[in-house]
């Protein structure tokens, strides 16, 4: 379970609190205990600063990754869904593998926002300004970035993938990537997966201690059950 998906349970679990006190199986009183026990376990835990354990790429990663050499490698895979809540292998092709990798390198190499990339158009980019569509602000784009304008160039300002569709490709994707590039840079692929295990061994720690704290009245009343009854 990430951070996300742990910051939907808990927002479900708030859901689950409103929904009884509007039902009227519990009182005014015994929601705001209850809310507040909650709120102080987040507290506590710091469930807010909890973050999916975050890699960078390195430079020469990415140079990998935008290389012809890498591109001539990838092969059509699989990608998996969940649908009526069972998981799923669907094909991709590799012309999609590679519009993917194209997509997420030119996000990567401009810092573009995608909701800001869709409205992107010629006029950006001879101006070299674009209004932000979160913020409202304008900023400078691409210029001096001649791999984006390229990528740009290929694609005619439109890689016909949709945000969902980018993440499904990029499993696969980056999944060859990681193959190839350990099978051709071992060591430097052996300290990046070290630096990955051990935030994900960091963020498991902290996960557990959550659990741990929630459940632990729970699991206090189940053990004198036994002993006692």
């Amino acid at each position: 379970m990430n951070n996300n998906t742990l910051c939907k349970r808990l927002n479900d679990i708030r859901t689950f609190i409103k929904w009884m006190h509007t039902s009227e199986k519990i009182s005014s009183t015994r929601r705001t205990e209850i809310q507040f026990d909650l709120e102080k376990v987040i507290a506590d835990l710091q469930i807010r600063s909890f973050n999916n354990p975050k890699v960078a790429l390195t430079v020469k990663q990415m140079d990998v990754l935008s290389s012809t050499i890498f591109e001539k490698t990838i092969e059509s895979d699989f990608y998996k869904v969940i649908e009526n809540g069972i998981e799923k292998s669907k094909p991709v092709s590799k012309e999609s593998l590679i519009r993917a990798k194209d997509f997420f390198l030119f996000l990567s190499f401009t810092g573009v926002r995608i909701s800001d990339f869709r409205k992107l158009n010629a006029k950006n980019i001879v101006f070299n300004r674009q209004v932000s569509q979160k913020t409202q602000r304008g900023y400078l784009l691409y210029r001096g970035n001649d791999k984006a304008f390229k990528i740009l160039a290929k694609y005619n300002y439109s890689f016909g993938l949709s945000d969902q569709k980018l993440n499904q490709y990029l499993k696969p994707l980056m999944r060859q990537f990681f193959d190839y590039y350990k099978k051709n840079y071992d060591q430097e692929f052996d300290m990046f997966l070290e630096q990955v295990a051990w935030r994900g061994r960091e963020f498991a720690f902290k996960l557990s201690r959550f659990f741990l704290y929630i459940y632990r009245p729970m699991l206090l009343l189940t053990f004198s059950k036994v002993l006692f009854f």
